[in-house]
């Protein structure tokens, strides 16, 4: 680790194969009042429910109804889930939907356009709604994929992954389940410099 000599505001740099300088902005003077916080492999918050067979088939399938029925998982009240749920009735309406997609404006960004067709492609290809989601919940929280992984091996966004997820975290929330404490991925380094008023998190994995 090499250093740019500026005294007090010296910062930390690396020096590139080309002889330049690659600095991370971070002061050595700033370490002093910085805590470093170390989350092991890029894994997803993973709820308890998930980790139960029958609350996360329960839940999958009230997600279901749900999307077929309009309704978020935030605001839902549980006494108006049915009690019952037909599995193959659901999953064909909501496999239906999804593969008609949503009415998006023309001038919406391309990138809107891109994600609704990469989700109905994500659901043809999984065969049915509820397969998409169960590979989504199965491959973030049993095999512990990332959501970048998670979203390579299915051909949609990152993005997308977490508001899957967080969706089923939600709807598992409404019904009483056990979700564990709220967080995004993990996975990367961060040290946190105290500042009067506010905790600036600075990334320092590179």
């Amino acid at each position: 680790m090499s250093s740019l000599l500026c005294e007090e505001y010296a910062v930390a740099a690396r020096q590139k194969h080309d002889g330049s300088f690659e600095t991370t902005g971070i002061a050595f003077s700033d370490y002093q009042r910085m805590q470093t916080r170390t989350h092991v492999g890029n894994l997803p918050v993973v709820p308890p429910f998930s980790q139960n067979d029958r609350q996360l088939q329960w839940v999958l399938l009230v997600r279901a109804w749900l999307y077929v029925h309009g309704r978020g998982g935030r605001f839902v009240n549980p006494k108006t889930i049915p009690e019952t749920i037909d599995r193959e009735a659901i999953n064909h309406e909501a496999t239906a939907k999804a593969l008609r997609g949503y009415e998006i404006s023309e001038s919406a960004p391309a990138v809107q356009h891109a994600i609704l067709e990469a989700h109905k492609a994500a659901v043809k290809r999984a065969g049915s709604f509820l397969a998409f989601q169960a590979s989504v919940a199965y491959r973030a929280w049993r095999q512990n994929q990332s959501s970048v992984a998670v979203a390579e091996s299915l051909g949609i966004t990152p993005w997308c992954v977490r508001q899957h997820l967080s969706r089923l975290r939600r709807v598992a929330e409404r019904l009483g389940y056990e979700v564990g404490p709220p967080g995004r991925t993990a996975g990367r380094t961060y040290k946190y410099r105290k500042g009067k008023h506010r905790t600036q998190r600075v990334d320092a994995s590179d």
